[in-house]
């Protein structure tokens, strides 16, 4: 076999399509000859035929190897190439990896490749166990179990001009597997990025609203995800990570199609994706590779929740495979909300052709889905509740407030309906390509269109204490007299000392977050040298507007009433409990209308170089766009009748208006470079060492608009608009029979440029952070312990603004976290805990006061029958641990601090029944 060809089919098979496709329907048998499974020998085989890779695996081995029709018949794929000094058993692995097929030696040179019958779930591992050799094509093993074991043989394709295994990869990644997603009952992307060893995720919204970062990495204004982009099949649904009130996990949903999630934690993520200096979240969809058919209905037994998920895929012929998946759910949140919080619906499905020299993917998903959001909400600083507030199951929502209404950017009254939560829409279509030509030239081609719209409704808690001291603040007035806007008691009037709260309604329309991507790469192979080029273009659309209003409610975490208020002369403050349009209690920062469009453009090469046990990459990315459109703040206050009843009372008087006649230009443009240089050294067959360096900007969206960022006639200073991540990694990994670990000292320099209203300035500020991360797995018999420990240290470096902040913490950044999942399985049976903590972490980025840490416990419990049903609990939070993550307002109340802060919710138990053919 030509030499290059051999190493281009290495690129060329290992895809985000898990390789190419071929078709065998023969039976063979392979001379038996001496030789011994343990033995390590020197294995080159290119991606091939299965057929043929296993002729030319018992050539290499000495191996005999059995096999019969009913292993090849439905396996339409190439092989996964093999180079490298190691042992048959792990050959025999990685070639028939993804595949459902096993292999058992029933001697110590004989080895039979059997389809996986009984359990329809891959078996991870080499079974070695004596089978009777009689009918061979019947031969298969009953045992159903497969740990969430991390293989470090597993091939990654995130961030990867060559995919290469874990164990072989320059830097840091960690994958979550679909069984592991099963088991931690992960309702939201949140909750499955909080698995992750090394990445903070603040998952106690629900199903959206997360803040995600990876190893001490700054927030912006502590939300939204600034240096991060989460992928589907290796494109973003997003272009920026943290656009204001638009959270990229809620249009990231799982479902059954979901076949393991890549978090690359190293470097050189800035060089495969724009904007992601940070890291890379890739959700990796199954393609129909192997048979399979599932059906589940999941049902909480402690809140009121219904979810079905269906899943099928398979092969059509020897050219066609498909997938198709999608969920329906209704029902309440796991918090009181006082009606049906969450109904939606996604739809996925993608369709294989293979061509003679490579195979083109379509996609398609559909999601519309409405969520509830928890927001800060009023508890004590301890964690306890307050009177008529439970901590771990209230919520503000409630019965009594269901609309809002205001008036628009355009002047128009407009009504919106609180029950539509985190209304996420959104139609994606697409398609991939992977093409050889010219034997040495390898062409892919990932593209995808996004329709993006829908809404934004959720309650937060900006400030809370005694009724009558709320109302006095927010009027700034004295001796205001209050009374029920709502229910049974609605007129009577209201002690002063009645716990209250100012709520402040998120109301934004997403009317266009569409984007158009595509992604080009040309590889070639040149003996032990790859060369990759790239192209990325993409538009982003940022068309939204903001509507907030202000309410006054009574501390209640079920059904809580309206408050009214007068001044001492009687004259009505406010309206039905609405306190103001607009947020006045933060200076009306959020009625506000965007209309962008950026354009952005990338080129990137990589070059790598891979001889035995050494392999060395380097790449860069020259990052170059423009922006454009306008935006618009609140231009006037004045008085507006908005329920058109020909009276203006109470909140009518001050109405904000935003005009979008007067927009302000925004035109500007930027170019910046990233770079990355890594080398990892297998100091064995099953152990290696990784070092990595790297430099990448992320570039602002809407957040540099206001407070200073813009300058008039639409330009911004690139040292505003352009962040940068100077980082450093190096680790240790090592893979063994039962286990396998990792351990990376890391190290990071961020500086970034953050609008700070309350000085109406720029803020620049850099980050240091430091540590260390170690993630394993160890299994004995049916036992296994999986986990992650990590330290970082992260403190503020520069303060252009504030001097005093230098050497501060990074606000909500634990010292330590940890999580960890002990497990027992048995042929029938497994259980386990998700066991999730951390230690306190700064509440502000002045430190003047702590967030407690806390460790969440949760259980998972899965009971398989002998045929194809399995009965799943899952209980989440199961101590009713109180963990507090984020605070957003603070004031004592008789001697105790009473916090409006977000935090988990309860304990939350669901039931699901699983059918898999």
């Amino acid at each position: 076999m030509h030499h290059c060809k051999k190493y281009l089919c290495l690129v060329y098979a290992l895809t985000l399509s898990f390789g190419g496709i071929a078709s065998f329907d023969r039976a063979l048998a392979l001379e038996t000859r001496l030789s011994t499974s343990g033995e390590i020998v020197v294995i080159d085989i290119s991606s091939e035929s299965l057929a043929d890779a296993l002729v030319e695996l018992a050539k290499q081995t000495q191996l005999q190897i059995l096999f019969g029709r009913d292993v090849t018949k439905n396996n339409f794929r190439l092989s996964n190439p093999i180079v490298g000094a190691m042992r048959a058993e792990d050959a025999l692995t990685i070639l028939l990896q993804g595949l459902p097929l096993e292999f058992v030696f029933i001697s110590k040179d004989v080895v039979v490749i059997r389809a996986y019958k009984a359990s329809k779930i891959q078996v991870d591992k080499p079974v070695t166990e004596e089978v009777e050799t009689e009918n061979i094509e019947e031969v298969f093993v009953s045992r159903k179990r497969i740990i969430s074991q991390p293989d470090l043989n597993q091939i990654v394709v995130t961030a990867a001009a060559t995919p290469k295994s874990q164990i072989q990869t320059a830097g840091s990644v960690s994958v979550a597997t679909d069984y592991m997603l099963n088991n931690a009952a992960s309702r939201s992307t949140a909750e499955i990025l909080r698995m992750i060893p090394g990445v903070g995720s603040q998952g106690s919204s629900g199903s959206g609203f997360a803040n995600a970062t990876i190893r001490g990495l700054p927030f912006h204004n502590n939300t939204g995800s600034r240096f991060l982009l989460i992928q589907e099949d290796g494109l973003p649904n997003f272009q920026f990570g943290d656009i204001e009130q638009v959270y990229q996990d809620i249009y990231a949903r799982r479902d059954a199609s979901l076949a393991r999630v890549e978090v690359v934690k190293h470097g050189a993520a800035a060089t495969f994706a724009s904007n992601s200096p940070g890291g890379l979240i890739n959700f990796i969809s199954k393609t129909g590779e192997e048979p399979e058919a599932s059906l589940a209905l999941t049902s909480g037994i402690s809140w009121d929740s219904f979810r079905l998920d269906l899943g099928v895929g398979r092969p059509l012929n020897e050219h066609w495979r498909f997938f198709l998946s999608g969920f329906y759910r209704a029902g309440d949140g796991v918090r009181s909300a006082g009606y049906e919080a969450n109904k939606g619906a996604q739809l996925k499905f993608n369709l294989t052709h293979t061509l003679d020299s490579g195979e083109i993917r379509f996609f398609y998903k559909y999601l519309d889905d409405k969520t509830i959001a928890y927001l800060p909400m009023p508890q004590l600083s301890d964690g306890r509740s307050i009177e008529g507030f439970d901590a771990l199951f209230g919520s503000q929502h409630s019965i009594y407030l269901q609309r809002n209404s205001g008036v628009d950017a355009h002047g128009n009254r407009y009504t919106s309906d609180l029950r539509d939560g985190l209304h996420a829409k959104m139609q994606s279509t697409g398609f991939y390509l992977d093409y050889l030509f010219a034997d040495i030239w390898r062409l892919e081609n990932n593209f995808r269109s996004h329709r993006v719209e829908g809404g934004v409704r959720a309650l937060l808690t900006s400030y809370l204490g005694e009724g009558g001291d709320v109302a006095d603040t927010f009027f700034a007035t004295n001796e205001t007299r209050l009374f029920y806007a709502t229910g049974q008691q609605r007129g009577e009037s209201i002690d002063r000392q009645l716990p209250a709260h100012l709520v402040h309604l998120l109301d934004a329309d997403i009317d266009d977050l569409g984007s158009v991507v595509n992604d080009l790469r040309l590889h070639v192979v040149l003996g032990d040298w790859a060369i990759m080029y790239g192209y990325y273009k993409a538009n982003q659309e940022v068309d939204t507007e903001w509507l907030w209003s202000s309410y006054l409610m009574e501390i209640a975490g079920s059904n809580a009433n309206l408050i009214d208020v007068q001044d001492a002369q009687g004259q009505e403050l406010t309206l039905h409990g609405l306190a103001a349009y607009g947020t006045p209690f933060w200076s009306n920062c959020c009625q506000r209308l965007y209309d962008q469009q950026f354009d952005i453009n990338a080129l990137y090469s990589a070059l790598t170089y891979e001889k035995k046990r050494f392999n060395v990459e380097a790449s860069i990315r020259y990052d170059f766009g423009r922006a454009s459109g306008g935006y618009a703040g609140v231009s006037d206050v004045r008085a507006f009748d908005v329920n058109n009843d020909q009276i203006i009372t109470g909140p009518e008087r001050f109405v904000p208006i935003v005009d979008a006649r007067s927009l302000q230009a925004i035109d500007y443009d930027w170019s910046d470079y990233s770079y990355s240089l890594g080398a990892n050294w297998s100091v064995s067959k099953h152990a290696a060492i990784f070092a990595r360096l790297s430099s990448g900007i992320r570039v602002g969206a809407d957040r540099e608009l206001f407070a200073g960022g813009l300058q008039p006639g639409g330009s911004i200073d690139s040292e505003v608009l352009i962040d940068r991540i100077n980082h450093y990694e190096f680790g240790f990994r090592k893979q063994a029979e039962s286990s396998a670990f990792s351990i990376t000292a890391f190290s990071s320099q961020t500086k970034i440029a953050d609008n700070a209203p309350a000085f109406d300035a720029v803020l620049s500020r850099t980050f240091v952070s430091n540590g260390i991360e170690f993630e394993g797995f160890a299994e004995k018999g049916g036992f296994s312990l999986q986990g992650g420990l990590s330290l970082t240290d992260t403190e503020v470096q520069a303060d252009d603004l504030n001097s005093e902040n230098i050497g501060e913490p990074l606000l909500g950044q634990p010292r330590w976290t940890w999580k960890l999942i002990p497990s027992l399985s048995t042929d029938r049976f497994d259980a386990g805990l998700f066991i999730i903590g951390q230690t306190e972490s700064p509440g502000d980025q002045a430190n003047t006061f702590q967030l407690p840490g806390y460790t969440t416990t949760s259980l998972f419990a899965n009971w398989y029958t002998r045929s194809e049903f399995s009965l799943s609990l899952n209980v989440t939070n199961l101590m009713n641990t109180r963990a507090v993550t984020e605070v957003l307002a603070r004031n004592e109340v008789n001697g105790e601090q009473w916090w409006a802060a977000r935090s988990y919710p309860g304990r939350a138990s669901s039931l699901t029944l699983r059918w898999k053919l």
